[in-house]
């Protein structure tokens, strides 16, 4: 058998989702301080692409100096109503649903390259996707089934 051997670092970057459009789920939220010493809020996210049902596990961190990914995270997961309140709590995100937009940050030193979250989608009222995601997806039965056609 013949093969290119890949180095550790490859194999783990072949984990990596590539940057693009995801569904995610909060699956934990917690209090936690910035090396700035700014409070925050730490976000565990499990994103997976529909497409491919690969999936992985992102932390991404709501604090104030970062005010526009605050305010999309809210308006993503349809909670601005507690962002215009100006108190967020990690359990006011738990298990919430939204899209993000994903990257690829590239290897430093002795980090390795990693799945982080860029922003997160928000949408228009008319143009918000279903209730349904691929992490969460049901089937949706219509009221009326008849067409009117």
């Amino acid at each position: 058998m013949n093969y290119r051997p890949k180095s550790t670092d490859e194999l783990k970057a072949m984990d990596l989702l590539p940057a693009g459009t995801y569904p995610f789920r909060v699956t934990t939220a917690e209090d936690a301080v910035s090396n700035a010493g700014n409070e925050m809020i730490k976000l565990k996210l499990h994103v997976m692409d529909p497409a491919t049902s690969r999936q992985t596990f992102v932390f991404d961190y709501l604090l104030e100096a970062m005010a526009h990914k605050l305010r999309h995270f809210c308006e993503a997961v349809d909670i601005l109503d507690k962002y215009e309140s100006g108190t967020l709590t990690p359990k006011d995100c738990e298990g919430l649903e939204g899209e993000l937009e994903l990257i690829v940050e590239p290897a430093k030193g002795d980090w390795q390259a990693k799945n982080a979250v860029r922003d997160y989608n928000i949408f228009a009222e008319d143009a918000k996707p279903a209730e349904s995601t691929a992490l969460n997806a049901k089937a949706v039965e219509s009221e009326d089934d008849s067409i009117p056609f």
